[in-house]
């Protein structure tokens, strides 16, 4: 008797959560972008037809607005929804079945996930606040990621040319690969470069933490100040070029040549027997190689 009131009390729970939730359909067509805010959890199919469904709770779920406009499909809530329903908002669930993509746009506490696959001319990410991306899988000519405040991005497939602008305390993977990758950072963000790419300049102030790995690179151009931290001694460099100002410090490997400008506190610790093209150092830095 008291297994089956608890198979009854089970069952009784799992209907009245089932019943916390509703289903919504929307007709979308012509976009190949998504903008979105607040606290919307969007997984993207690439598909040869589009849709949107929306799962939320059932006092949230007709407040929630999708258009169409420009090209871009702009998700959010209607201005006439009661503030008392946007407070602890639980996550309103997106599934978007989309032809194409080449522009994401999300800020406050928006996700984005897709396993599939997009291919571009050229794609554009732009994130703010809390906002996260995982499993963009691209086969582009230009890719440009803007990343601000605590965003999280992670990029796998080819970007022949990727830009990225990061600030705040983000934390950016980068495994596709590239002819020329160029990344400006500040703030404390976190960058994890998987893939190396033939030409490769970054430049970073503040506390950025930068690991490289990957089969190498022919050119690498690395500015830092601040208190940062880049770390490719896994990824070996032919040419390198690199100044650190303030109390940065890198752990590099050079196999042909290496320019070198250091001031304040910052040391550079390397690998290989690259020529020494050029060595500028303050008194208090320092140069050295790895035995």
């Amino acid at each position: 008797m008291k297994k089956l009131l608890s198979i009854l009390f089970l069952v009784a729970i799992s209907v009245t959560l089932q019943a916390q939730v509703s289903k919504k359909s929307f007709q979308v067509s012509g976009f190949n972008g998504i903008t979105a805010g607040g606290v919307f959890d969007i997984e993207v199919v690439k598909s040869t037809s589009e849709s949107l469904t929306v799962e939320a709770d059932p006092s949230i779920i007709n407040y929630v607005t999708a258009q169409v406009f420009r090209g871009k499909l702009k998700l959010g809530l209607d201005s006439s929804i009661p503030s008392k329903l946007t407070r602890n908002m639980k996550p309103i669930k997106v599934v978007v079945m989309a032809k194409e993509l080449s522009d994401i746009n999300l800020s406050g506490a928006a996700r984005l996930t897709t396993n599939s696959n997009f291919s571009a001319k050229n794609f554009r990410v732009d994130l703010s606040g809390a906002t996260t991306v995982t499993g963009l899988d691209l086969d582009v000519d230009d890719l440009y990621v803007v990343s601000s405040g605590a965003s999280t991005i992670s990029i796998k497939g080819n970007a022949m040319n990727a830009s990225y602008s990061i600030s705040g305390a983000g934390k950016i993977t980068i495994s596709h690969g590239s002819e020329n990758l160029k990344v400006g950072g500040s703030g404390a963000s976190y960058l994890d470069i998987k893939e190396s790419a033939r030409k490769i300049d970054l430049s970073f102030s503040g506390a950025v933490n930068t690991k490289l790995t990957g089969k190498g690179c022919d050119y690498l151009s690395v500015e830092m100040s601040g208190a940062s931290n880049f770390d490719a001694i896994d990824c070996p460099v032919k040419v390198m070029d690199i100044s650190l100002s303030g109390v940065c410090n890198a752990e590099v490997h050079v196999t042909d040549s290496i320019s070198v400008e250091l001031s304040g506190g910052s040391n550079i610790r390397y690998k290989g027997s690259p020529q020494i093209k050029s060595l500028d150092i303050s008194s208090i830095s320092s140069f050295k190689k790895i035995n």
